[in-house]
Order: structure tokens, then C-alpha cells, then sequence
């Protein structure tokens, strides 16, 4: 008979006087969306068909969940969930069984998606719902005991959807016979999960079975359910072996032995990277009773402790099996497979056998019981700890505080002790001594000790840093009892003090047997200053004292840096302070006064002829020249060096760079001839190009307009400041008129006197000036020669004004050149 059953949870258990309708059933969330917060809520309910209260069941089609902070336990809200329609259940876990009558079981399924922030603190969901079945066995006042079905939404920042099972639990459970059934939880987010028994919840009162608001519900940390004597959260309805839950794979393993309706508690944990995310509990009614089947598969080991679902052997490797099978029709054959994998021969057809394991180990026994209508097979494990399946580690000594854990890595023991009263697998000492670990499995005690000793140095602290004033003559003694010592002075003192006489760092090393310490010691010795009398040469006189340890300057200058500026000659003092030693020195600086200065850098121009002089207070020169003497005479460009020293032995020395060019040559002729007129422009005189220029006028131009006569001068300089003077006269031409001589191309003869003739307002008077103005057809217009008095053009035709038309002049001229000059073109009067 194969007896493995998926179970979902059961939250809600029983039957009641105010709710006799209610088997069980699970509470679970999703998360849809994490940025809107949208949840899908869903709550599953199993009620008894058979002998539930019709009105009962009518009136949870609507069920309340309320919403708490899961920090503070403070109300947010509540909301209705309405259900589907119901699904028949007719599910069985055994085989070769005689199905049994008057059992009926619906499934409801409610659920929702709706907004629900968590915020900082998450929230709990809830549902409370009362009573439980009167007949229930395991727990105290059962009719007045409600429950409390709830799970958890983390805070923000952890998104999570919560485990639920994929399975629904067994309708009835069967005495004197095995239950192995499977119950795996799935969690959307693939956390790890862990699974374990637990206390369930109360919830709601009998005078108040269905809550549906904020007064009503039972606000959390939620009640334990009060179990009644002898059951626990560790056996919560007896049975041989008892109930035990499988803690990575959640299969429950029980064989009840006692008739009746229990409450069972168990949980399924998530973990995300080795972190708690949450739980969610459930309850559920399991209800006992006898059946009739052909053949059943059972044994027990009754030298074993079943713990954990597995049977434990200490002491010994051979296990003796009881076979508990039945089988209605005979004959029947029995199979046992010891779960041996080290071989092929761990099987019998015994009625009861016994068999010798190889050693420390988990196996999985099956017995299959086979008859001609039918075949059950039973699997229950055994752990055989034959040989001492712990060590604590050798003996340890310790060079410092102790703080160690010994861990005997166990955690399938029937009993665990240590000498120091505890129990867990693993503690932490901080104590020297003796610390013996007894692990028990069933009939055999096993033990291990381990001894953990102090072995360090005693303290021996060198006497603190000292500083002395004068010499250095001590004795340094370490003052305790060590196996050895090395001293850094030499590899021979070995000894527990050594002599010492000069100033350093001293360290010594002490060993015991197992430990190794030291401790170091400086002695300084007090700077006692000395500072020479001092001639400076020129510049001022610096000292500086290296760093020395806690010192303090003072300088007869007032100064406490540890260095000191001398600009001066005197007699001066330092003194210097280190803790309680005091030490002064005294000295004298003097200054030569020796100095030089060639001066700046000088040009010459077209010739040199110069004295340099290195000043009198010297006992030696020396010129870059080769010459030796105070001064010297130079007429050539070059850089020149000297140096010179005195009786105290103090060097100066300086440089100066003489240059020489020649001054710039132009030549301006002596005289020159203008062209002059006033009403036209003159011409212009050049001078050398690159240059700066200074003409006799003023002006700094390199081109220079004259309209006068007379005598003229310019002055030229080159980059180096050397310069030429050149003078000229200019002889005005009032006979001839320019080269280029402007005429306008329109006047405005309207007798305003501004612009009334043409080409000019006033008259030409230069011999050789002709004009004459046509129309554009070529009649003559104006003549300047046939009226001596009238040079220039006032704009009539035939004694007549002319508006706006153009006229064609012909002139000629004799040039400043000498030559005579002709223009054309056109002109327009405008009146």
C-alpha cells in the first residue's frame, strides 16, 4: 500500500456548534506589478459535504480579510472576497483499501486582484474564523477554539510572492497504519524553502465566529492554540512513529495509533540568498478512523528512537525489523531492500529480519508485501552511528583571549550534552579547561574531550621610552620566566636582562612553550647643540637643527623654530629643552660686506670704448679676459665675467654683456620741389623703411605731407637706440599745378557759395589751364579762354540755368612735371 499524500495546506480545522462545516484550507498572495503594488489574493476553502451545517456554509460566501501593519501591529483595512462555485474532492492516499463511507469534502476557491502598498513595514493579511470541531482531541476546549489564517507582504524594496501548496490534503487518515504523504510547496520566486511543525493560531470567539470589522477581528501578535496533555508541538497526536515533517522536502511521516480528530500545525519558510524573506502557517484537522484494507505494508525496529522521521542506531551496525504487514488473502510474500548501496545482496524474504550495515550512514528501508489482489510497499529510514561520528580536534594552547567554538557537527542526535550544560551542537568557550561533549544515539553514548590551555607569556613590559639627559648607562631585565630569549643587541643575549649604553631601539622576544611575545623600549639621549663661529659671505647666515625627539627651540633672536636667519653679525645663543633637559651653545657670525655689481647690461653705438670695475674691496680678480686687476678697459663687445675673494675666503662674482652696431644711414636730398595749389593735394616725402622716425614737425610717420616750403629735418633710430639726423629744404612750385589734378563729377550752381563753379569755386590762374564743357550732342557750352575773367563754368547755357543733364567737359593743364595734362569727362549741374 503506497501511502504518499501532496498535501495543500489546511489553515482553518474542524467542526463547531457555530461552524461545523469548515475542514480547512490556505491563504496566499502574488505580485503582479511591484511599481503599482497589484496583488492577486487568493484564499482556499475545504468544507464537509457530508455533515456540515447547511446555514453555516451559506454564510461564508463572503469571507472578511483584514489588513494589519506587520511593525506595529496597527489596523489599515479590511476587504470581502466572494467564492467560485465548489469542486467535489475524492482523493484517497492508500492503496489496497476498502473506501470508506459517509466522507465528503468540497473545495471553494476566493480570490482577488486589488492595490495593496506595503509600504516601510509591510502588512499582514488575515482571516479569522471560529469554531473548531467539539470532538477534536489534541487541544484544550476545542468548541471555543477558533483560528487565525494569515500570511505576510514584505516592506517595500523586497518584492515577494508567497509559497503556497500545489497538492490537497487526504480526507481521512487511517489507524495503525503508515501515512507518508508529499507536500511540496512552489514559490513563484524560486526562494529556498524550509519546512517545520508549529503551534497554530486562535482566532475569533464562539460568541463572535465571523468577524467582519476592525472591532471584531483579533488584532496581531495573534494567540497560540493551547495543546492538551501529553500533546506538543513535538508530538501532536501520538502514533508510533509520530508525526514528523521532513524539513526540505515537507513529507509528513506518521502511523496514528489513537482514533479520533487532531489539529495539526506546519510551516514553510522562505529564504533568499541565505536571508529570512517569511512564513506562512497553516492548521489542519486530521481525522483519524478505522479502516479495512487487503494488504498493508508495516514494520517497526524496536531497539530504535524514531526521530525525524528516521529510526536511530548507536553502538551497533546490525538493525532487527518487526514486521507489522497484513494481508487479507494468503499467501503473501514479503520483500525487504536494506537501502545498502556498497551492494547487491541487501534484500530478504524473512518474516522479520535483522541486517548488519557497513558502517555511519543514512539508508532507506523498503518493504514491499505482495498478494494476488494486491501490493503495498512501506519506506522508512534508518541512521546507524556504530563508530563515534564526531571529533572536537586535538588539544590547543592559546596566545591570547580565548574565544573558540568546538562544534561537534551533529544534528541527528537523540540526545546532545556538554560537561558545561549545554546542549546545542556547537558552543562558543572563553576559558581554559577540560570541555567533554556526550552524544547520544538511542542505547549508545558516544564522547570526545578536548583540553584548551593558556599558554601565554606573563606581561613584561620594558620600562616606558625614556628620554636622558647626559649618558646612557642601563640595565634592561624582562622580570618574568620564559623557555628563551633573544635580544635585538646580538644573537647572543640570550639572557633575561642585557646592559645597555648608547641610544636606539631596544626589543626583546620571550618564548614558552607554545607562545612567543615581545616588547620594545627606546632610549633617547638629549641633543646638546653645537654650532661653530661663522663668517657669511654676502648672503644671510642659515642653521638648521634636524628633527629631534619632544624638542623645544628658543633662539637668543626670540625665534622657536629649530632653524635660524642671520642677517646680521653679534653674538648669539640657542638653548634647547626635551622633557627635563636643558643645553644651550653660544656662537659668533660675521659678515665680509663683499660685494660686486658690473651694472646692467649696456649697447653701444658705432664705437665702444668703456671701463668696467669690480669695486676695491677685494684681495683677488679674475676677468674672464685673463686679466687680474680691480678694473678694466674694454672696446669690444662680448660678455664679461668677474670674481673676486677676500682674506675670509668668501667668492662674489658677476656678468655683463657689452653690444656694439652701427647707427642707421639714410641720405634725404638737400632739396626738393613741390607743387602747390589750394585746392589740390601735395606730394609726399619717404624716409627708410624699418626704423622708428622723428621728423622736425613732430610727426613719427615714415611718410611725411608737406604744403610748405622751407627747410625740413628727420631723425631715424634702430632697435638698439642708435640713431642719424638728415635735413632737406623744400621749394614751393606756385606756377604749376599737380600731376593729378581731382576734378568733381557734379556741383550745385545755385548761389549759395558752397560748390557754385566748376571745376572749382575759386579761379584757376596757372599759365596753360584750359577748359572747355560741351552738350552731349557737342555743342560748346563754355570756353575758360574766351573770357580772361571767367576761369571756371557757373552752370548756364545760352545766359540760361540747365536742370539735371549731363555736360561733357575737356580740360588741360601743365603738370608739376613740366608737362602738360589732360582730364575729360562728364558733369552734372544741380540746381
Amino acid at each position: 500500500m503506497i501511502r504518499y499524500l501532496y498535501l495543500s495546506l489546511f489553515i482553518l480545522a474542524g467542526l463547531s456548534a457555530t461552524a461545523t462545516h469548515i475542514v480547512g484550507g490556505e491563504i496566499y498572495y502574488k505580485l503582479n506589478n511591484s511599481t503599482t503594488h497589484n496583488y492577486t489574493v487568493t484564499v482556499k476553502v475545504y468544507i464537509d459535504c457530508e455533515n456540515g451545517d447547511p446555514g453555516a456554509i451559506s454564510s461564508d460566501n463572503e469571507i472578511y480579510i483584514s489588513i494589519w501593519n506587520a511593525a506595529t501591529s496597527a489596523y489599515i483595512d479590511d476587504f470581502v472576497l466572494t467564492r467560485s462555485s465548489p469542486s467535489r474532492l475524492g482523493n484517497t492516499v492508500y492503496a489496497c483499501i476498502k473506501e470508506p463511507k459517509g466522507v465528503c469534502v468540497d473545495a471553494y476557491t476566493y480570490q482577488t486582484t486589488m492595490t495593496i502598498n506595503p509600504g516601510s513595514d509591510g502588512v499582514i493579511l488575515a482571516w479569522q474564523r471560529c469554531c473548531r470541531n467539539r470532538s477534536i482531541s489534541n487541544i484544550i476546549d476545542p468548541i471555543a477554539a477558533g483560528y487565525t489564517a494569515w500570511t505576510v507582504i514584505p516592506a517595500n524594496g523586497t518584492t515577494n510572492s508567497s509559497a503556497y501548496f500545489s497538492t490537497i490534503p487526504p480526507v481521512y487518515v487511517c489507524t495503525n497504519v503508515p501515512l507518508q504523504f508529499k507536500q511540496p510547496a512552489i514559490d513563484p520566486d524560486g526562494d529556498s524553502l524550509v519546512y517545520e511543525l508549529n503551534t497554530p493560531f486562535l482566532g475569533a470567539t464562539s460568541a463572535d465566529p465571523r468577524p467582519v470589522s476592525y472591532g471584531e477581528y483579533d488584532q496581531p501578535t495573534f494567540r497560540n492554540l493551547l495543546w492538551k496533555s501529553p500533546y506538543s508541538t513535538g508530538n501532536m497526536m501520538g502514533g508510533s512513529p509520530k508525526l514528523s515533517i521532513n524539513s526540505s522536502t515537507g513529507e509528513l511521516n506518521v502511523t496514528p495509533t489513537t482514533i479520533g480528530q487532531f489539529v495539526v500545525g506546519y510551516t514553510v519558510k522562505e529564504y533568499r540568498n541565505g536571508v529570512y524573506i517569511g512564513e506562512t502557517r497553516r492548521d489542519y484537522q486530521f481525522n483519524v478512523i478505522e479502516c479495512e484494507f487487503d494488504v498493508v505494508a508495516n514494520f517497526t525496529v524496536p531497539d530504535g528512537v524514531s526521530i525525524n522521521g528516521i529510526y536511530t542506531f548507536g553502538c551497533t551496525d546490525t538493525v532487527c525489523f518487526l514486521n507489522k504487514s497484513y494481508s487479507k488473502i494468503k499467501p503473501y510474500t514479503l520483500t525487504w531492500d536494506f537501502g545498502d548501496f556498497s551492494t547487491t545482496a541487501d534484500t530478504s524474504h524473512e518474516e522479520s529480519p535483522c541486517y548488519i550495515y557497513p558502517g555511519n550512514g543514512d539508508y532507506m528501508v523498503t518493504l514491499k508485501v505482495k498478494s494476488e489482489i494486491c501490493e503495498d510497499i512501506y519506506n522508512y529510514g534508518v541512521r546507524i552511528r556504530s563508530a563515534k561520528p564526531f571529533y572536537l580536534g586535538p588539544d590547543s594552547s592559546f596566545c591570547e583571549d580565548i574565544e573558540y567554538t568546538l562544534d561537534t557537527k551533529i544534528d541527528d542526535a537523540v540526545n546532545l550534552s556538554w560537561n558545561t550544560g549545554d546542549t546545542e551542537s556547537s558552543i562558543t568557550v572563553n576559558k581554559p579547561g577540560l570541555y567533554i561533549a556526550n552524544v547520544s544515539y538511542g542505547n549508545c553514548t558516544y564522547s570526545d574531550s578536548v583540553i584548551l590551555q593558556d599558554d601565554r607569556v606573563a606581561r613584561f613590559p620594558l620600562p616606558v621610552d625614556s628620554l636622558l639627559c647626559d649618558t646612557i648607562d642601563m640595565m634592561l631585565n624582562v622580570g618574568v620566566e620564559g623557555t628563551s630569549y633573544l635580544w635585538s643587541t646580538s644573537m647572543e643575549d640570550t639572557f633575561r636582562s642585557v646592559y645597555v649604553s648608547e641610544p636606539g631601539t631596544y626589543s626583546v622576544i620571550v618564548e614558552t612553550d607554545h607562545c612567543i611575545d615581545f616588547d620594545t623600549i627606546r632610549l633617547l639621549q638629549a641633543t646638546k647643540p653645537s654650532i661653530d663661529d661663522i663668517i657669511y659671505c654676502g648672503t644671510p647666515y642659515k642653521y638648521t637643527f634636524d628633527a629631534l625627539e619632544e624638542a623645544k627651540f628658543l633662539w637668543s633672536t626670540g625665534s622657536t623654530k629649530p632653524e635660524i636667519f642671520i642677517e646680521q653679525e653679534g653674538t648669539f645663543w640657542i638653548r634647547i629643552t626635551q622633557r627635563n633637559c636643558v643645553h644651550s651653545d653660544t656662537f659668533i657670525v660675521a659678515n665680509t660686506g663683499l660685494n660686486i655689481d658690473l651694472g646692467s647690461d649696456e649697447h653701444f653705438c658705432d664705437r665702444m670704448n668703456t671701463t668696467l670695475d669690480a669695486g676695491s674691496n677685494g684681495w683677488n680678480y679674475k676677468w674672464s679676459t685673463g686679466e687680474k686687476s680691480q678694473a678694466i678697459k674694454v672696446t669690444t663687445p662680448n660678455t664679461y665675467i668677474v670674481s673676486k675673494s677676500d682674506s675670509a675666503g668668501c667668492i662674489v662674482s658677476d656678468t655683463i654683456v657689452l653690444s656694439l652696431t652701427q647707427s642707421p644711414y639714410f641720405d634725404i636730398s638737400n632739396s626738393a620741389k613741390i607743387c602747390i595749389n589750394r585746392f589740390t593735394a601735395y606730394d609726399d616725402i619717404d624716409a627708410p623703411e624699418g626704423f622708428s622716425y622723428l621728423w622736425s614737425t613732430g610727426s613719427t610717420a615714415s611718410k611725411l605731407t608737406i604744403n610748405k616750403g622751407g627747410y625740413y629735418s628727420l631723425r631715424i633710430t634702430d632697435d638698439f637706440g642708435c640713431s642719424t639726423l638728415d635735413s632737406f629744404y623744400v621749394n614751393l612750385d606756385t606756377a604749376s599745378l599737380p600731376n593729378d589734378l581731382p576734378v568733381p563729377n557734379a556741383f550745385s550752381p545755385n548761389g549759395d557759395g558752397l560748390n557754385d563753379f566748376f571745376p572749382y569755386s575759386k579761379s584757376i590762374t596757372q599759365e596753360g589751364y584750359h577748359l572747355i564743357i560741351y552738350t552731349r550732342w557737342g555743342e560748346k557750352v563754355f570756353d575758360s579762354l574766351e573770357d580772361i575773367n571767367q576761369t571756371n563754368w557757373n552752370g548756364d547755357y545760352n545766359s540760361t540755368e540747365t536742370h539735371n543733364q549731363a555736360f561733357i567737359y575737356y580740360m588741360r593743364y601743365i603738370g608739376c612735371d613740366g608737362s602738360y595734362k589732360n582730364k575729360k569727362g562728364y558733369v552734372y549741374p544741380l540746381h
